[in-house]
């Protein structure tokens, strides 16, 4: 007898015709592209300006070059990613992927990769231009040990993406959301870790998405040993990503209608 089953692909050969499309999508995509690295830059750049000739210490420094690559992962996160998912919703992009042998988690696994490495890749550059401009010592621990950091705060941002491409199905209504999340996101972390407010301002802040991954990177640029704060930092991302991991999965459609 003759089986009528059909023969899925190889797993590796599905992920990497998946990235290799992901990755056409990506270059292509000039917003994607100005919120994962532009902003970052920006916000290096407008920090340094406003030096007033003093170099900050160290610390300061580490946070407010933490703040700038934070601001890449939180940008493209709540703004970029779930856009682009909105759009190839209601474009029927999904639906025409589902019919071929890939299996559905393969679909959204190969494109959190992808911006998780270029969340790497920006961490790395604007942690290596602080790093001239504020003159903190990076050695290669800290390079290491912002691929950890990247990835984390990758996670926690794109989980929020993730959740408001599920609660969310009109690609309008999620540019709208999004910048409304960003701006409330950035402000809060932004305002709190500078010390632009008060004292129970700056713990909500730390205790914020925004808050607990720039923690993280701070730590990673410092690199003075692991404090409670970090573990704090660590608890509340993972508490995020799972939250806002499973309120994206189980209210996510494939499709608009």
């Amino acid at each position: 007898m003759t089986s009528t089953a059909s023969v899925r692909p190889p797993l590796g050969l599905v992920l990497g015709s998946l990235l290799r499309a992901d990755i056409a999508v990506l270059r292509r995509s000039w917003r994607q592209q100005m919120l994962s690295l532009g902003l970052p830059l920006v916000v290096l750049g407008a920090s340094w300006l406003q030096r007033h000739g003093k170099p900050p210490d160290v610390d300061f420094a580490a946070t407010l070059v933490g703040i700038a690559i934070t601001a890449g992962p939180l940008a493209a996160g709540v703004m970029g990613y779930p856009l682009i998912i909105a759009r190839d919703r209601e474009s029927g992009v999904f639906q025409r992927l589902r019919v071929t042998p890939a299996p559905n988690w393969t679909i959204m696994a190969s494109r959190l990769v992808l911006h998780l490495v270029v969340y790497i890749v920006v961490a790395v550059i604007v942690a290596t231009l602080g790093a001239i401009a504020y003159g903190l010592p990076l050695g290669v621990v800290p390079y290491l040990l912002l691929i950890p950091a990247a990835i984390i705060a990758g996670a926690v941002f794109l989980s929020i993406g993730q959740a408001m491409a599920g609660l969310l199905t009109s690609a309008t209504l999620i540019n709208a959301v999004g910048r409304v999340v960003l701006v409330a996101l950035y402000l809060v972390g932004g305002l709190g870790l500078t010390g632009g407010a008060g004292t129970t301002f700056e713990t909500v802040a730390r205790w914020s998405p925004m808050g607990s991954t720039e923690e993280l990177f701070h730590a990673t640029l410092v690199h003075t040993g692991w404090t409670t704060a970090d573990t704090h930092a660590m608890l509340a991302c993972l508490g995020y990503i799972l939250v806002f991991s499973i309120l994206g999965i189980r209210c996510f459609r494939w499709d608009a209608r």
